[in-house]
């Protein structure tokens, strides 16, 4: 938003160069983007005024700033500099307001014979530099005073009111409006409109109608200053694609105390441009004046969120400077905020006031104190601790963690998990309004943003990698379920935990080969991470499941056997059909844990024993497997058989070919025995033997290899 120097320099005359004032606007947090110099040797500021500052968007909003930055003595807005004079305008016309709770003050000014005519060269001067076309003394005799007070007007041919009455109300349904545009519009219901005694001759805050503009032939103006709701000028300037400097503003809020001055200063503009004489009186249609608002400000609290500490004469001026009324009540300061500070509304408000007074750079930097609450970190909600210790175990293992994007295409999931077209409503959240084709459901798994990046590192020369995900993932609730989000449609919200081996996990040496990842590393990682949560997993080979391979395919229990039947996740090796979705030319291993499931367990209990008094003893065997039998299940046999005795189960061998009968292949394990009570005998280590062996051939159909 451009405003000349020499347009402020009306208000404020602080001293120093055009660059020196622009950097002191910057300092205060109004950044001034560029400075540019007018043919006429004005220098012109480019200021990003933000949202939240729309008193900002004019030159005395400007002049008001850089006043309190330099410390420069700001003019009071101008005045009227003739009287008014002449019939009483109560008895020429009449203001009513219908919809009070959109419309909070409206003031009109009367003026008779002017003469509508080409603007003087000062108004059109200045109102090019700020970027408008001149188009008429009346009509740029509104459109500076908004630029210079920041409050919008509309001047209104009064002998074309029907009446003369201005009614503000709401929008009729069918009522229908030609702006000044020339474009007949539709009003819609809830719509705030400008109407007279029989139609609509302005759409409130937006733009005025065609009917009633000012033209050659105008000799008697009604001025309208008016107050609109912020979010009514929104929505009717959205709905009629309508965005205009008034609407701009408006939307953004406007100051009720400065309808008015904004008239008054319009009017003075008009005379002096136009001639004629302004009727005596002002009208004025007001519900309710707001109330002050009121905050206490408290020093030690502004040095707490500063960083450093403001002496309160300090923090007066810097507030008096502004235009809030500062006053003393006891250890703190009681201020009252101007009307137009709309973005002025609690005691944290005022502290950024002070901070940006007293200039960002001369914050000293500081790390904050950071109190946190009981427990490890200050954290309380459910699942977090467990969390960091999944983060701390995966980390230790040379695992990195990736974060990845809520949003995936339909198409990419149904793939994944194998879903035909009809089910995909049922088995993924669709986005209402995505913000691309790639994007239109919300993610099941954190798999495939998980590939996304390892095949972006992989094509990029990074072959082995080990990497982990921990978040949200989204599912539809069941017909019937309860909807999470308060909406139509319920969706149910996890929280999951991804990981991702591909490439070597031993490089390669002079000593000794490389090794590529295997799924037992894999299941290293998953029962390692588990168990520093607190948590024992059971990793069991599974029936062919999307997106892993046949026969290569495993599931994930929450126990240590397979007796716990609550299964929490997947593991295996990544379907080859799927590995060309990411161009991906080796293999990948993949796991993925339901989280949420596990924080309702009871966490393992961590027991400390003291060391072993009596020797352990080693024992080999020498088996026969049938195909198809895995090596988690022979373990698992030998540890509920011997139960209480035994140490480690290991694996030593693994022989197929000659020698063997069909469907077999031979496997030796070593097995570690020891007691805490005594030094076992040979005749209990014998029996121990025995119950193993039994147990392998009952339940996993092994003999002894002779």
């Amino acid at each position: 938003m451009k405003f000349p120097l020499s347009w402020i320099r009306d208000f404020v005359q602080p001293p120093g160069t055009a660059g020196e004032l622009a950097a002191a606007l910057t300092a205060v947090g109004l950044p001034v983007e560029t400075v540019t110099t007018a043919s006429d040797g004005d220098a012109i500021f480019d200021i990003e005024v933000f949202p939240n500052r729309p008193d900002c968007l004019s030159v005395y909003g400007v002049a008001r700033e850089l006043a309190a930055a330099t410390r420069a003595p700001l003019a009071p807005p101008p005045a009227v500099s003739q009287a008014a004079s002449g019939q009483s305008a109560a008895a020429r016309a009449k203001v009513s307001i219908e919809a009070a709770d959109l419309c909070g003050r409206y003031v009109a000014l009367l003026l008779n014979d002017v003469r509508v005519g080409p603007s003087p060269e000062w108004v059109v001067s200045r109102l090019i530099k700020v970027g408008l076309r001149p188009i008429n003394n009346i009509v740029d005799a509104t459109n500076y005073a908004l630029w210079e007070l920041g409050h919008p007007l509309h001047a209104f041919d009064l002998d074309k009111l029907s009446g003369p009455e201005i009614r503000v109300r709401l929008a009729r349904p069918g009522e229908t409006i030609v702006t000044l545009d020339g474009v007949r519009r539709t009003t819609r219901p809830g719509m705030l409109m400008i109407a007279d005694a029989t139609r609509c001759v302005a759409v409130a805050g937006v733009m005025g109608g065609a009917e009633t503009m000012v033209t050659e032939a105008t000799s008697s103006i009604l001025l309208e200053s008016a107050h609109f709701s912020a979010p009514s000028v929104r929505r009717t300037a959205r709905a009629l694609s309508l965005p205009t400097d008034a609407s701009y503003r408006f939307e953004r809020g406007a100051d009720i105390e400065l309808c008015a001055a904004a008239a008054h200063r319009g009017a003075a503009l008009i005379l002096k441009a136009a001639g004629g004489k302004l009727q005596e009186g002002m009208l004025e249609a007001r519900p309710a004046p707001p109330v002050p608002r009121r905050i206490t400000l408290r020093p030690e609290r502004v040095a707490m969120l500063v960083g450093t500490r403001v002496e309160t004469t300090a923090m007066t001026a810097q507030l008096a400077a502004l235009q809030f009324q500062v006053a003393p009540r006891g250890a703190s300061l009681e201020v009252t905020v101007p009307s137009h500070r709309l973005d002025v509304l609690e005691e944290v408000d005022l502290i950024e006031e002070v901070a940006r007074s007293t200039r960002y750079d001369a914050i000293p930097e500081r790390l904050p104190v950071i109190q946190t609450g009981p427990g490890e970190g200050g954290v309380h909600r459910e699942g977090h601790r467990m969390e960091r210790a999944i983060r701390r175990a995966l980390h230790g293992a040379g695992c990195h963690e990736a974060v990845s994007g809520s949003f995936l295409a339909s198409a990419l999931q149904a793939r994944m998990e194998a879903v035909p077209a009809e089910a995909l409503s049922s088995r993924f959240v669709a986005v209402t309004n995505p913000i691309s084709a790639d994007a239109d459901t919300l993610r099941a798994s954190l798999l495939p943003g998980l590939l996304s990046c390892v095949a972006h590192n992989v094509n990029r020369g990074a072959r082995d990698l080990r990497v982990f995900e921990i978040g949200h993932v989204f599912r539809p609730a069941a017909p019937g379920a309860a909807c999470e989000t308060g909406g139509d449609i319920g969706i149910i919200e996890t929280v999951s935990l991804g990981i991702v081996l591909t490439g070597d996990v031993r490089p390669r040496h002079y000593l000794e080969p490389a090794r590529a990842a295997a799924i037992a590393d894999l299941r290293g990682l998953i029962e390692a991470a588990l168990a520093e949560a607190g948590h024992g997993a059971s990793c069991l080979p599974a029936a062919a499941r999307p997106p892993f391979q046949e026969g290569r395919t495993g599931m994930i229990r929450a126990g240590a056997s397979r007796k716990d039947d609550a299964i929490i996740g997947w593991y295996g090796a990544l379907d080859r059909r799927l590995e060309s979705l990411w161009d991906l030319r080796q293999e990948v291993l993949a796991a993925e844990i339901d989280m949420t499931a596990l924080c309702g367990r009871r966490e393992r209990t961590i027991a400390f024993q003291p060391l072993p008094r009596y020797p352990a003893v080693s024992r080999d065997l020498s088996l026969v497997i049938p195909r198809g039998r895995l090596y988690g299940e022979i373990e698992e046999a030998v540890r509920e058989a011997a139960a209480g005795r035994i140490v480690t189960v290991r694996p030593t061998d693994q022989y197929s070919g000659p020698g063997l009968p069909e469907g077999t292949y031979g496997l030796s394990i070593n097995l570690v025995y020891q007691s805490a009570e005594g030094t076992l005998s040979s005749e209990e280590i014998n029996d121990l033997q025995g119950r193993v062996t039994a147990a392998l051939s009952r339940r996993c159909g092994a003999a002894l290899r002779q």
